[in-house]
C-alpha cells in the first residue's frame, strides 16, 4: 500500500470521529455539558491530528535518507500529508470551538421548556387582547 494512502486513512478516520461528534452535539441541550465535552475533545483531537502528521513527516523524511523510500513517493506522501496537515486539524478545532462558545453563550435557565410555555402563553393573551379590541372598535 503506498505511504499517502496512510495518510489519508487517518484523515477520514479523523473526519468520522469529528462528524460523529457533530452528530452527537447536533440533537443534545446546548447548555447541557454535551457541548463543552465533545467541544474541548475536538480542540485536543485537532492537536493530536497536527502532532501526528508532523511525526509522519519526520517518518517519511527518515525513510527516504535510508533510501527505502524514492524521492518520487516521497514527494507524493509529503504532499497527501501537508494537504490535511493544513486542514483537518483547522476544521476540527474550529467545530470544537464552535460548540464551546455556544455552551458558553446560551443563556442557562433552570427549565427552558417552562419559559417557552410562558412565551407563548403571554403571545396568545397579546392576540386575545388585539382580536377583543378589533371588535370593540368595530361595534
Amino acid at each position: 500500500m503506498p505511504l499517502e494512502n496512510h495518510a489519508h486513512f487517518i484523515a477520514f478516520s479523523l473526519s468520522f470521529l469529528t462528524f460523529m461528534g457533530v452528530i452527537r452535539v447536533r440533537n443534545a441541550n446546548p447548555s447541557g455539558h454535551t457541548s463543552l465535552f465533545v467541544g474541548l475533545l475536538l480542540i485536543g483531537l485537532a492537536v493530536w491530528t497536527l502532532n501526528s502528521f508532523e511525526v509522519m513527516k519526520i517518518f517519511f523524511t527518515l525513510l527516504r535518507d535510508v533510501k527505502k523510500l524514492d524521492s518520487e513517493q516521497f514527494q507524493i506522501a509529503s504532499q497527501a500529508i501537508s494537504l490535511w496537515t493544513v486542514i483537518l486539524p483547522a476544521v476540527m478545532a474550529s467545530i470544537g470551538a464552535n460548540f464551546i462558545s455556544s455552551w458558553a453563550l446560551y443563556e442557562k435557565s433552570p427549565n427552558p421548556e417552562a419559559e417557552h410555555l410562558e412565551a407563548i402563553a403571554k403571545h396568545l393573551k397579546f392576540l386575545e387582547r388585539q382580536q377583543s379590541e378589533t371588535r370593540n372598535a368595530e361595534l
